[in-house]
């Protein structure tokens, strides 16, 4: 009896797998088709038009962004579920706090993620706009954005990236209920009750991607978060060297 329900617990739990892994399927899908709407080339032709003109004027600052503009389009067209470097996630943010500072001018950016960890660390791409994004959208809901940290270090047996802001934090239910989704990592009732916050993939579709490419072990957790006091997202990520597969984190 007790082999009879354990393979029906595992039944089940592979059932639910599978079911997660479509929902996420689906969504990938439904991004790669809006973006397939978008001809790459005409973008891009038009956006190292307006660039040059930019600088034969000297007006460096839409040189800057039309720069930053066409290397998000560049990336954003890629593959959601490939396996990139944590320094290629890095890059592409950059570009888009490049174009948020140009919008919101007292904006702090604040990114700090050694050279050698960046090129050496995998991810899976489009990790990090998701988790900024949501801080524009929802971190500073009401209110003009003031700072943005972006932290990488190994922590013991996993390397650590932080995603902070100074906005208007979660109370103590919505963090709870975060934490809930993460731990079960049940995406179909997050949509059902509305809780995918951020716009595109979202942070349960993006935890649940970290999970599938890396283990149960990956993904994100809230560190902390209060009312008035903001909020610190970590992303879990494996802790070995490209080079060297077994090569685990240490502090």
């Amino acid at each position: 009896m007790v082999g009879e329900l354990n393979r029906l617990v595992k039944e089940v739990h592979s059932s639910k797998l599978k079911e997660q892994e479509l929902i996420i399927k689906q969504k990938e899908s439904a991004l790669q088709s809006m973006q397939s709407h978008i001809n790459p080339h005409f973008l891009y032709n038009s956006l190292e038009i307006i660039n040059s003109h930019a600088i034969m004027e000297n007006n460096r600052d839409i040189s800057r962004m039309t720069g930053a503009l066409a290397h998000m389009f560049r990336y954003n067209t890629g593959n959601a579920g490939q396996i990139v470097s944590l320094h290629e996630e890095l890059t592409h943010i950059r570009s888009y706090l490049t174009i948020q500072q140009a919008r919101f001018r007292h904006l702090e950016v604040d990114i700090h993620m050694d050279e050698y960890w960046g090129r050496h660390i995998s991810t899976v791409r489009l990790t990090l706009q998701p988790l900024v994004e949501n801080a524009f959208i929802h971190g500073y809901h009401g209110q003009k954005p003031t700072y943005i940290g972006v932290m990488g270090k190994p922590e013991q047996g996993y390397f650590s990236v932080l995603v902070i802001d100074r906005g208007i934090g979660m109370s103590e239910e919505t963090r709870e209920r975060f934490l809930d989704r993460f731990s079960d990592g049940d995406l179909q009732a997050a949509a059902s009750t509305g809780d995918t916050v951020t716009s595109g993939i979202g942070l349960l579709n993006v935890h649940q991607r970290l999970r599938l490419a890396f283990g149960s072990d990956y993904g994100l957790r809230i560190v902390e978060s209060a009312p008035g006091q903001g909020t610190c997202f970590e992303i879990r990520l494996p802790c070995r060297l490209k080079e060297e597969e077994d090569w685990p984190c240490t502090v």
